[in-house]
């Protein structure tokens, strides 16, 4: 008897769907996704699916979508698929971006965190749920 495949669930909708190899990473070695973290964005999206598109720039002239934002949960998503899960056409959002210069800046807006979470928000937060 052979084992059945798990699927990851989409659970969001973009302004379009795309196979995961079709997406390129434009943001190098920026980012590191350790074991730990790896393991605990895998748990994430067994709970909750795939529940935001990843921000990509279609590059017209050569038809590429890269991704601004996302690179780590393709990361996840390929590295699932050689453990045997199905991924299915993932959600994308398309961001306009007038030359490679301007997506590299994205990438970095992206990547920012301007709102920070103190002691007393987070307790107030919880303190809901």
């Amino acid at each position: 008897m052979t084992k059945a495949k798990k699927e990851i669930r989409i659970t969001c909708i973009g302004s379009d769907f795309v196979d995961i190899d079709d997406l390129i990473p434009l943001q190098g070695d920026l980012k590191e996704l350790s074991e730990v973290n790896y393991q605990k964005y895998k748990n994430s999206i067994l709970k909750h699916g795939f529940s935001e598109p990843v921000s990509v720039w279609l590059k017209e002239s050569n038809d590429a979508h890269y991704i601004l934002n996302g690179t780590q949960k393709v990361k996840t998503c390929r590295r699932m698929r050689e453990e045997g899960f199905i991924v299915p056409l993932v959600p994308i959002n398309l961001v306009d971006c007038k030359d490679e210069n301007e997506a590299y800046e994205k990438i970095l807006a992206f990547a920012s965190q301007y709102g920070e979470i103190s002691d007393k928000s987070f307790q107030d937060y919880c303190a809901d749920y």
